[in-house]
């Protein structure tokens, strides 16, 4: 009985590391190297990628296994104070589960998730068929967790998976700065990729200037007309059209000035992008069909404003 004992004390101390550090390095590990281990034929990075876009079935084999766990080292700790002070009676158990507390939390809890924090790859790959071999042994209970999971976010309206871009973009900052430290990147170079990773969600009707941003001028007028209009404001562009809806085209400055005198406008087509897109789809689109103008339209096509590529761009560069 007092080997048992122990043999359950110390089998429920190494659980309890293995889940409780396995959380901690679930969400610290980089997924880029699993995805790299995995692409190289490693069986257990490629479960644990799958776990990855699992985000419930892990903290579910967590729950249950940490719970298993304690619940061992407490039965072993009764146990074992049983046959040392030979008393049926459960006083000295709780005793010696009070007094097995701290150090569950610092051996079984506390070491193992620094351990985890400052190798998560290597520790997580390392106890993964244990891991793994525990979600499957537990399937019965975390299926149960997991479709619980799902139907509170489906009740509530917030599903699991509108955290995956969140994680996923802490994921790609968190190399950038390993990037940093190492001397690969540059710090410019990651305060230029921390400011797409701030507007890169952003929608672009946040961003868009009103529609009378630009000087407007009829569709008849002649290039010195839209120029001395484009002079007077100042402006870059002209619009050419009628506000607020009738939308002909545009004219550069530079392609005013090269125009004749009295020649009648050839302007370009300004590009229409959805009021829904965002920022760096926006930015993407226009710098992919060459265009220098956008109108951001509604649904129906009613235009609501105007971005222009270098605005966008500004957003982004202007503190470099």
């Amino acid at each position: 009985m007092l080997v048992v004992a122990v043999v359950t004390i110390v089998l429920g101390f190494f659980l309890s590391g293995v889940f409780s550090g396995s959380e901690t390095g679930f969400y610290r590990a980089t997924r880029l190297r699993l995805v790299l281990e995995a692409a190289r034929g490693d069986w257990f990075s490629r479960a644990l990628v799958w776990l990855s876009n699992h985000p419930s079935l892990f903290v579910a084999t967590v729950l249950v296994g940490n719970n298993l766990a304690n619940y061992m080292v407490s039965a072993g700790v009764i146990g074992l104070t049983s046959i040392m002070v030979e008393s049926v009676s459960g006083f000295w158990g709780v005793v010696g589960s009070i007094l097995m507390t701290p150090m569950l939390f610092v051996y079984g809890e506390l070491l193992p998730k620094t351990l985890f924090l400052q190798a998560p790859n290597r520790l997580l790959r390392g106890v993964s068929p244990i891991f793994l071999t525990c979600l499957v042994l537990f399937s019965p209970i975390t299926t149960v967790l997991w479709a619980i999971n799902r139907l509170t976010g489906w009740l509530v309206g917030i599903p699991t998976e509108t955290l995956r871009p969140t994680i996923a973009r802490r994921e790609l900052q968190r190399i950038m700065e390993e990037g940093r430290v190492s001397g690969v990147l540059q710090p410019v170079q990651q305060l230029l990729a921390q400011k797409v990773f701030d507007v890169a969600g952003r929608p672009v009707r946040h961003v868009m200037k009103p529609l009378d941003w630009l000087p407007w001028v009829g569709a008849a007028t002649t290039a010195n007309g839209a120029l001395e209009v484009a002079d007077l404001q100042r402006a870059p562009l002209v619009l050419l059209g009628e506000l607020p809806t009738k939308v002909v085209g545009y004219l550069t400055l530079a392609e005013l000035r090269m125009a004749g005198g009295e020649e009648r406008l050839s302007p370009r087509k300004p590009l229409l992008i959805p009021q829904s897109m965002t920022h760096l789809e926006a930015l993407v689109e226009l710098l992919r069909e060459g265009e220098i103008l956008a109108i951001v339209v509604d649904p129906v096509g009613k235009p609501l404003g105007l971005v222009t590529r270098d605005q966008l761009l500004a957003e982004i560069l202007y503190e470099y």
